[in-house]
């Protein structure tokens, strides 16, 4: 009797812990593993236990819907991406002051962002040609927190917003005149 009691004490166990180790998550298994308990337990099963569960209802297959198409002369519309919906801030040379235009734009980026809470931006800071290339990287690098103060001022989460410097290194109009530099002077979005 001693060694039987202690088989059933460890198969108890080893039970115990499969049931356990599936979490009873109600998957049929452990449905199935519960039920078999009763197999192993020291004095037989009563009449008042409950017998096994029903199956199941077979469940019925959900018709998909079919889209409907668009309107003839009509494009599906698609939300913007960061890049569309955050626009470019411009600096005058040799500055890291916002202008007039700027604070503009970013008072409508901060709309779009506050729309997308979990969107997490970096702030890019880029300058012209002119000047050395490390005097450059700092002027960039004051232009973004320049923006990122101002977004995070305006109820911005400063957590979302993370910057870096190009310094001269990525201009978006390679030319060598004022309207080439203007375009190179900036701040723009991609998403971090």
């Amino acid at each position: 009797m001693g060694m039987k009691s202690g088989r059933i004490a460890v198969l108890r166990y080893v039970v115990m812990l499969v049931v356990l180790s599936l979490g009873l998550s109600g998957c049929q298994t452990c449905k199935n593993i519960a039920r078999k308990l009763h197999l192993i337990r020291e004095k037989p099963p009563t009449i008042t236990e409950k017998g096994p569960e029903p199956a199941p209802p077979i469940a019925t297959p959900t018709p998909t819907p079919t889209p409907t198409p668009p309107e003839a002369g009509t494009r599906p519309t698609t939300p913007p991406t960061l890049e569309e919906a955050l626009k470019t801030v411009y600096f005058d040379f040799d500055s890291a002051v916002l202008r007039d235009d700027a604070r503009a734009i970013l008072d409508k980026d901060i709309e779009w962002l506050k729309a997308n809470p979990a969107v997490r931006v970096q702030l890019e800071g880029h300058c012209d040609e002119r000047g050395t290339e490390e005097y450059n990287l700092h002027l960039g690098e004051r232009r973004a927190n320049s923006v990122k103060g101002y977004l995070a001022k305006n109820g911005i989460d400063a957590g979302r917003l993370f910057t870096i410097s190009y310094g001269e290194q990525r201009p978006v109009d390679p030319g060598h005149n004022e309207a080439a530099w203007a375009k190179n002077r900036r701040v723009q979005f991609s998403r971090y």
